[in-house]
């Protein structure tokens, strides 16, 4: 990226899993004292909340829904 555009002010944007790689680029390029003008993330997933979601529950209730006897 930077190849082409060597300075900022950057617009990133992302969506799922690339909004939260989006979020990372933007944290090195301000930490690399670039401007980021934009960082739009849509459907970004939150690290913490799918930390473990087998663990929690979160995932039992689909998977008895697809695979009722599992």
């Amino acid at each position: 990226m930077r190849e082409v555009q060597p300075k900022g002010p950057y617009y990133l944007g992302g969506l799922c899993v690339n909004a939260v790689i989006a979020y990372e680029i933007a944290q090195q390029l301000v930490r690399d004292g670039e401007e980021v003008a934009l960082l739009a993330m849509l459907d970004a997933h939150n690290q913490a909340y799918y930390k473990n979601p087998f663990k929690d529950g979160r995932y039992s209730s689909r998977i008895n829904i697809i695979c009722p006897i599992c």
